[in-house]
């Protein structure tokens, strides 16, 4: 009985106080775990802002194998990969996954021996099967059609690749699926 008293009087005065602490305490060490957490993906992984759509791409636990018959690689979430961009406007998708084509953060996904992809390789995969654009536009000018991707390639390749798109984009010559 005495213990219940002491409860009543001590969540009266301080319980505003204290709760607000709690709160802060609880917040703090929030932020620290997520950003523990993205920091533990990879050691030379950039942790930055990310959109909701690079998010849900950056969840997807697929694998890219190279197919001898096709002389390419092949991704086994492809459909996954549709869905999650088919959620958003194209027009914003094909912004967003332009933009991340250089993000060096590692994925959920890897290549068929085991090591982990960035995001850039699944946002360009993403982009290659909802997004295409002609060889040409209506001026006639030849542009740049983006090279087939080797989720590997280097960072050069990733900016390379990225150009190509962001030009289309430009020009806007981009078709949406």
């Amino acid at each position: 009985m005495r213990s219940h008293r002491f409860f009543r009087i001590a969540s009266s005065k301080l319980s505003r106080e204290f709760m607000m602490k709690i709160f802060q305490v609880f917040a703090f060490a929030s932020i620290l775990m997520t950003v523990g957490i993205q920091l533990t993906g990879c050691a030379t992984a950039r942790v930055e802002n990310l959109t909701p759509l690079q998010v849900a791409l950056s969840s997807v636990e697929g694998i890219f194998k190279w197919d001898e018959k096709l002389q390419r690689w092949r991704f086994s979430e492809i459909q996954m990969l549709g869905q999650i961009v088919a959620e958003y406007r194209s027009d914003y998708a094909a912004r967003q996954l332009i933009s991340c084509i250089t993000n060096t953060n590692v994925t959920k996904s890897s290549v068929d021996n085991g090591e982990q992809v960035t995001l850039g390789a699944i946002c360009q995969t993403a982009l290659s099967i909802t997004t295409y654009y002609e060889r040409a536009h209506d001026g006639g000018d030849l542009v740049n059609y983006p090279p087939e991707l080797d989720p590997l390639a280097s960072d050069a390749k990733f900016s390379e690749i990225k150009a190509a798109w962001q030009q289309a984009l430009e020009s806007g010559i981009l078709v949406f699926y």
